[in-house]
């Protein structure tokens, strides 16, 4: 059993500046004896139109995951991305949906609870060598 709570919104300042946010709490539970989750996260997209087709996105993000087991034992990851992206897009007079290619560079980091995480290599990946890595890349984004 579990549920999720999910706040997004967007405000456009004016025909070049938006702001979007997204802010979601999470509880899983029941799924193994009585040991159960939560996963709590906030981000914030500033977005900035540079051409008709082109626009720049910046995006801050923070998560806090805990758990505790039938033992009662408990443990927490707290985490932070910073992302720089270009997007090209056909249409760039809605500035927060519609198809993109986006060409990113992100910064990660993670700790449990103050000890460092086993590493990052991918946004899915939270168990190697460090507690933090920069990424770049290319995304392919369609919404309707």
């Amino acid at each position: 059993h579990g549920y999720r709570l999910i706040n997004q919104g967007y405000y456009k300042f004016n025909s070049s500046f938006g702001l979007e946010h997204v802010v979601s709490y999470g509880y899983a539970g029941g799924f193994k004896d009585d040991h159960h989750e939560t996963l709590a996260k906030a981000v914030v997209r500033p977005t900035l139109k540079l051409t008709k087709m082109t626009k720049l996105v910046a995006e801050l993000g923070a998560f806090r995951k805990a758990s505790k087991d039938s033992e009662g034992d408990q443990s927490a990851t707290n985490g932070q991305k910073y992302t720089l992206a270009y997007c090209i897009t056909p249409d760039t007079n809605n500035l927060l949906w519609g198809p993109s290619i986006k060409f990113f560079v992100s910064y990660i980091h993670a700790d449990n609870d103050g000890e460092q995480v086993k590493g990052i290599t991918s946004f899915d990946d939270a168990y190697k060598d460090v507690k933090h890595n920069t990424l770049f890349g290319v995304q392919a984004e369609g919404s309707w």
